[in-house]
């Protein structure tokens, strides 16, 4: 199997929450093959060649995009992150980070889905097999991502606004209007209590949210930790594969981190902010965020057609290396026998020709 067949379990790999309906990209269609022809071997390994050039170039691209993606999903958390409503600007920031949070907890169920359907294809192969498929390195590659959407919602949540002390009422002082020397006294909440009280209510329910989700995924984890351990009890055995072992290792590992995360949450962990200072602002705040997430979506669909492209490269790599493979087999001489030596190939079969579509 090919250094980068990885990809192919990896795809489509959503990397922001997905909003865009299904069937609203054209999904690229594989070329249909030139009429099979037979060829020598020296044919078969110059075509195998121009095809592993195909695939490291376009597995350059596909991982160059994702990181490019990676890094700016991390800069618009980080940039948000920094802000803070004002009597001004009301809660739209905080209606941001509300956005980002549940884009990026969209994310991780996506990523979460794909690394269980890799998990599960794992179970299924040959105890000799596990160890070194490409799905597994896939679902290392989908835990550290999972990862990562962890940190940047706990940097998010740590930003959201905490209770501060500041006065109720506010009042104002006049004289009577009929000519007395009475002085009345107007009491009214204060704009910036006001304030106050509406973002630590959002704030409140914002982290509220997040225990709950953290909850929920440290029971599916439970639950399928135990489901692990089930299933060798069922089978009469005294100790779990190695593959089942190391994936209850990594699930308890992320039970850990997931626990962290809560005790951070409580705690009233917070990162320093600061006010955006007129309605203005705030709209114009609100503006660039619409834009850079509608671009990462346009960026993120790039990723999945490179994606679907190269997985249809690397089936055909896979192909024309199977091909060259029972060649070989068909070479080698039986027990008792010699092969005679020919100035011709014996009848090589039809291998799947290389891929002409340009970079």
């Amino acid at each position: 199997m090919h250094k980068y067949s990885l990809i192919l379990f990896l795809i489509p790999l959503s990397i922001f929450a997905q909003r865009n309906p299904p069937g609203s990209l054209a999904q690229p269609q594989l070329e249909a093959m030139p009429p099979e022809r037979k060829y020598t071997r020296e044919q078969m390994e110059e075509m195998l060649a121009q095809q592993e050039v195909v695939v490291e170039a376009l597995s350059e691209q596909f991982f160059d995009l994702n990181e490019e993606i990676e890094n700016r999903i991390q800069q618009i958390v980080e940039a948000i992150a920094k802000l803070e409503d004002s009597d001004a600007s009301g809660t739209r920031i905080s209606r941001m980070k509300r956005r980002i949070i549940e884009d990026l907890k969209t994310s991780i169920f996506q990523l979460q889905q794909k690394r269980n359907a890799n998990a599960a294809a794992i179970s299924r192969l040959p105890a000799y097999r596990q160890e070194t498929t490409a799905q597994g390195r896939a679902v290392e590659f989908l835990d550290e991502k999972v990862k990562s959407r962890l940190d940047q919602i706990m940097l998010m949540a740590s930003s959201l606004h905490q209770h501060k002390d500041v006065r109720k009422y506010t009042y104002k002082f006049s004289n009577d209007y009929y000519g007395r020397n009475d002085v009345r006294v107007r009491r009214r909440r204060s704009d910036e209590w006001k304030q106050n009280r509406q973002q630590t209510i959002n704030a409140e329910m914002e982290r509220k949210s997040l225990i709950e989700a953290i909850e929920k995924a440290e029971h599916r984890i439970n639950n399928e930790i135990g489901h692990l351990r089930a299933e060798g009890q069922r089978a009469g055995l005294t100790q779990l594969p190695p593959d089942q072992e190391a994936r209850i290792k990594q699930q308890q590992e992320l039970l850990d981190i997931l626990k962290e995360k809560k005790k951070e949450i409580l705690s009233g962990k917070q990162t320093p902010t600061q006010s955006v200072g007129s309605r203005q602002r705030a709209m114009e705040i609100e503006r660039q965020l619409t834009q850079a997430v509608e671009s990462l979506r346009v960026t993120n669909n790039r990723l999945r057609q490179l994606g679907i492209r190269l997985g249809h490269e690397l089936t055909r790599l896979d192909a024309q290396q199977q091909v060259l493979a029972r060649h070989d087999a068909r070479m080698q001489p039986q027990d008792g026998q010699e092969i005679q030596e020919t100035t011709e190939d014996p009848a090589p079969e039809p291998l799947p020709a290389p891929s002409t579509e340009r970079l």
